[in-house]
């Protein structure tokens, strides 16, 4: 099966493209599932490349944003797909 991709264009012109987010293998999200929201932001984004799901120059592209736009990329993502990072239920 192939995996569907999700396209973003920076600011600056750049493309960079991943896998749709709710096609985010299971057991990348399971291994961060304790960490701090920022330990999941990066070890995503690593596990995404050694699983040969982003590849290394769209993660170059990822490292040179400014943390704004890291953010709009994220959200523009989840919407794609219509999933969110789920909140505690203590807030």
């Amino acid at each position: 099966m192939a995996m569907e991709k999700f396209h973003y264009t920076t600011a600056a012109g750049d493309q960079v493209e991943l896998p749709k987010f709710d096609q985010i293998p299971f057991g990348v999200v399971r291994k961060l599932r304790k960490e701090d929201e920022a330990e999941q932001v990066f070890g995503m984004f690593e596990a995404l490349v050694e699983r040969k799901l982003l590849t290394a120059k769209h993660m170059g592209v990822i490292d040179n944003l400014a943390n704004a736009e890291i953010g709009d990329l994220m959200e523009e993502w989840q919407k794609d797909s219509e999933t969110s990072v789920p909140e505690s239920s203590a807030s």
